[in-house]
């Protein structure tokens, strides 16, 4: 979990303190593996917080691609990302 947190704190460039972003973790397969998501904050009637943030998820996705993330059930713009690199 450090890792991906580290990954989405080195993206953000300093937008978003890590007291900020809400980490949801879920164990499967007898604690072998885990789910985990990410969540900020934002107003979605902001549409500077909303462009900033899609430009963060997919900054945050391709340097998550590139270190090995698995993403079971990509959608969004994820899924474009995910599948194109497959």
């Amino acid at each position: 979990m450090p890792a991906l947190l580290k990954a989405l704190l080195k993206q953000q460039l300093g937008l978003y303190r890590e007291s900020e972003i809400g980490v949801y973790i879920q164990p499967m397969v007898q604690n072998h593996v885990s789910h985990m998501e990410l969540m900020i904050p934002y107003n979605p009637g902001s549409l500077e917080q909303v462009d900033r943030l899609r430009q963060l998820e997919r900054q945050a996705t391709i340097h998550l691609i590139d270190s090995g993330a698995f993403f079971s059930r990509p959608y969004g713009s994820a899924a474009e990302l995910v599948w194109r690199k497959i």
